[in-house]
């Protein structure tokens, strides 16, 4: 199986689609967000992002999305890549999948020396919340299903129900999405209905969404180290995912090292760089 160059995860905002239907074709405009993570770049899409999709009286479907990510390219150095997405539809195919032509821009040297010539394809995954987009050489072809970052026997069983049975919750994206300036390294999940502390190295965009809808009430809370070494705590307030200020992080430690299960980030937790969100 064509392994893909890179792994766009868009997320649609679904609240913010704009169309229109005439006798003689369809306009619809879909903004979107997302992230990518790879060993080439790594980065979040910028506002603006943008489908435009038509159809013209013959039925013929075009696609065209532009957007801007800012990230870090593979020698780790700060750096924008635009991607221009384009694709022609005259059928539907049954799996949802789909084929367009990327042509990209960045301002970084590494980068540029790979993505800036017209030798790539995409494919566009159907995805929770929105879809997929994997980036292949032209000659490489997608012959299977793609691999998940983390192997599933990996993946502490909870968590992984978790994740298949999110359904999509813009709130909680637009926060994740919003402290992930960098990708998270490492998850813990505390569930104290059953005392359980599960452990996740790598963690997806998806998944954390899901925890994060997952979490009820302050019996569960959810950390995620990033790879700058930031942490970000949650918990379940009032109906409302909230920060855990360092007062409770500090109690909360206390406890779970006296039962054996203590929180080791390499510092303690309450000593790291705080991610804050916004409740929602």
């Amino acid at each position: 199986m064509a392994e893909p160059l890179m792994i766009f995860h868009i997320r649609i905002e679904r609240n913010r689609i704009s169309e229109v239907n005439t006798p003689y074709g369809s306009a619809k405009m879909i903004p979107f967000g997302g992230y990518t993570e790879s060993d080439l770049f790594r980065g979040t899409i910028q506002p603006g992002a943008c489908d435009v999709q038509t159809v013209n009286a013959a039925g013929v479907r075009h696609m065209c999305a532009k957007y801007m990510f800012k990230g870090t390219d593979c020698d780790g150095r700060p750096c924008s890549l635009y991607v221009e997405n384009d694709g022609w539809f005259t059928s539907q195919r049954k799996d949802g999948i789909f084929d367009a032509c990327p042509v990209f821009m960045t301002d970084s040297p590494a980068l540029a020396e790979i993505l800036c010539r017209p030798v790539f394809r995409s494919e566009g995954h159907p995805a929770p919340g929105g879809v997929d987009i994997l980036i292949f050489r032209a000659d490489e072809k997608d012959t299977g299903e793609k691999q998940p970052a983390v192997k599933k026997e990996d993946v502490p069983a909870e968590i992984r129900e978790a994740a298949e049975a999110y359904q999509g919750d813009p709130a909680a994206e637009e926060q994740v999405l919003g402290i992930m300036e960098k990708p998270f390294k490492e998850l813990v999940y505390f569930t104290g209905a059953n005392k359980k502390i599960l452990r996740m190295h790598d963690p997806d965009f998806l998944t954390v969404c899901a925890l994060c809808a997952k979490l009820r009430g302050t019996v569960d809370m959810l950390f995620l180290l990033r790879e700058d070494e930031a942490l970000a705590a949650l918990t379940c307030i009032a109906g409302r995912i909230r920060n855990i200020e360092n007062d409770s992080l500090a109690i909360l430690e206390a406890v779970l090292e006296d039962s054996g299960e203590g929180l080791r980030f390499g510092k303690r937790a309450s000593s790291l760089p705080r991610i804050r969100i916004k409740p929602f």
